[in-house]
């Protein structure tokens, strides 16, 4: 137990405490279980499109860019990318011909108000800015907005303040607008870690469910003596356990999250006010970019691994790890040893188990084969059948660690809305009424139907199909000898049916044999309605571990929506990726389609 408590820790302490030093969003998985029921998973389509056109040209001079950070950030989340970017550049990122400033992250306070008032602490943050043009006589309309996640909203909405109002907001300040990990459709995480009426907690009941599940194995066998369950200490050390962890998902992860669930965030949880309003605007002649990430799997231990490790005061804003931030397959290989870990115990005390049983009994069958040497048998049985019991409840133990590392990963996408059981259509069916072939067929489909089947494979299904014969075989009721269980089947090579019966029936009295060498036909009207076959699949869709691809890469209004592929949401700030796609986008080379021009993010070398 002593190796693993530090990197279960991981899972419950530092990453949650992490969360709120990060520049943003919210967190976690759902209930405990050991498996989900699917009848389908598939992934979701999705293609982002180009929607925006632009007329804009251009231009070879300097630029200003303001950076805006996310959720819970503040100036240092974009400070050193800002700063290379105006002066000194990194190995494989030449500085730009951005005029420097201090600060050039434009911070806003966002424990309070919602969209709206964090514009306008950015509009006078870029207000007090006004110099930087003016002294160059740069234009505002050429001015450009780089922003992470809620940044990216908190932009849209000042655009929107400056065109509904622009008499007291005044005339915009940046003509572009680039956008990383924004839920433009808003984040399904913000509501689903919510408590309160009408919000489903998850957060709450995953440290509930996963804190005792991945620390009660090891915390059992540490105190393992052969006769906790005689003494009911393993009682005691589970009820401790459980408030132990009752506790921290009760009062700890409130208070460490408080951030991530403020008045802000309502405005751009799924049907916010906020998010409404922004949906039902317009950008006019506002360029805007929005890179989307989709992380590898599993997204969960990779997500986990960037907030732990990419803290603004943290190596990985510092030479040599400047734009370098991808290191979240150690996180991987950690989560995998430590599932495999716990189902090598498993197995281990399954083991143990199963022969504790064996001597139990042994030495009970001694205990009555041998009376004279019964107390000593049945002190060996009691031993063993205490060993027993208490090998079952260690393995039960270990084995529930074994199947929450194996569910994490599913349980935190269902956080997040990344993966989601729909009702919708898992087929054609052929539902086919049958009428009696002995009457006419006007008077055997003015009658109620003999029998109604139901072919889901779907197939030929005919309206108009009338006649039609089957070959019934039938076999006397094992249990009731005056009745008759008949199959009723649609294909027969002259000897055998083939195929399984379309319907059963049970007939009453007479020979059960039927003529033919026990198959009989029988001739039936078919009249058959084609429908669809409903049923539950599980969708998941494309993610960067906090938002979805349909969100973060769904601004209909963008000019483009980029894929960041193997990205999750913290990454982008400061990664590879980031790095290749901001110097394709100041070079001009981010899109190859003459139909997409994104001439005003285009900033020459120094």
């Amino acid at each position: 137990m002593k190796n693993r408590l530090p990197f279960l820790l991981i899972c419950f302490c530092l990453f949650i405490s992490s969360l709120y030093a990060q520049d943003e969003c919210p967190l976690e998985p759902v209930e405990k279980g050991p498996s989900v029921t699917e009848i389908t998973t598939h992934k979701a389509s999705f293609t982002p499109l180009s929607y925006g056109t632009s007329s804009k040209t251009a231009t070879t001079g300097d630029k200003v860019i303001f950076w805006l950070h996310g959720l819970a950030g503040n100036a240092k989340s974009w400070g050193p990318v800002a700063a290379r970017t105006a002066s000194g550049g990194a190995p494989g990122y030449p500085a730009r011909k951005v005029v420097y400033s201090n600060p050039e992250v434009v911070s806003y306070d966002d424990t309070y108000g919602n969209l709206n008032d964090a514009a306008l602490q950015v509009s006078g943050g870029i207000n007090s800015q006004d110099p930087l043009s003016l002294n160059l006589g740069l234009p505002f309309d050429e001015n450009i907005i780089i922003a992470h996640s809620q940044g990216g909203l908190v932009a849209r909405s000042l655009d929107r303040l400056y065109d509904t109002d622009p008499a007291t907001h005044g005339p915009r300040k940046f003509g572009g607008l680039v956008t990383f990990a924004t839920p433009h459709q808003g984040a399904a995480i913000l509501k689903n870690i919510r408590s309160g009426p009408g919000y489903p907690d998850m957060l709450t009941q995953f440290v509930q469910s996963g804190c005792p599940e991945v620390i009660w194995g090891a915390l059992m066998e540490d105190f393992y003596d052969g006769v906790l369950g005689f003494t009911n200490l393993d009682a005691l050390l589970a009820n401790t356990l459980n408030t132990v962890c009752d506790l921290t998902a009760q009062n700890i992860i409130p208070m460490a999250i408080h951030g991530f669930t403020g008045p802000i965030t309502y405005d751009y949880q799924p049907g916010g006010p906020g998010l409404t309003n922004l949906q039902a605007f317009s950008h006019n002649n506002l360029d805007i970019v929005a890179f989307y990430g989709v992380e590898d799997e599993p997204v969960f231990w990779r997500t986990t691994a960037s907030f732990t490790q990419s803290g603004n005061d943290s190596a990985a804003n510092v030479d040599p790890f400047f734009l370098t931030l991808n290191h979240d397959q150690q996180a991987v290989d950690d989560a995998e040893t430590e599932r495999d870990f716990q189902l090598m115990k498993k197995n281990y005390w399954e083991g143990l188990e199963s022969f504790h049983h064996s001597k139990y009994k042994q030495s009970m069958f001694f205990a009555r084969l041998a009376p004279g040497l019964s107390p000593a048998f049945l002190a060996k049985a009691r031993n063993h059948y205490n060993k027993y019991y208490e090998s079952k409840d260690i393995k039960n133990a270990y084995n529930n660690g074994y199947l929450w590392y194996l569910n994490a990963n599913m349980y935190w996408k269902e956080i997040i809305g990344a993966r989601e059981s729909v009702y919708q259509s898992v087929g054609t069916t052929c539902e086919c009424d049958y009428f009696d072939g002995s009457l006419p067929q006007s008077a055997a489909y003015g009658s109620n139907s003999t029998f109604t089947h139901v072919n889901t494979g779907g197939g030929s299904c005919d309206y108009n199909v009338s006649s039609v014969t089957l070959v019934k075989s039938c076999q006397t009721d094992p249990f009731n000898p005056n009745q008759c269980q008949c199959d009723y089947y649609e294909s027969y090579d002259g000897t055998n049916p083939s195929g399984n019966p379309v319907f059963t029936a049970t007939e009453s009295g007479g020979d059960c044999t039927g003529a033919g060498g026990g198959f009989e036909p029988v001739n039936f009207w078919r009249r058959c309605t084609p429908g669809n076959q409903m049923g539950w699949t599980i969708v998941e869709h494309g993610n960067d571990g906090v938002v979805v691809q349909e969100s973060a890469g769904g601004l209909t209004q963008a000019l483009i929506n980029y894929e960041l592929s193997g990205a999750n949401h913290q990454e982008m700030r400061n990664s590879p990726l980031t790095k290749d796609v901001l110097n394709n986008l100041f070079d001009g080379d981010l899109s190859l389609d003459p139909n997409i021009n994104l001439a005003i993010f285009k900033i020459d070398p120094r």
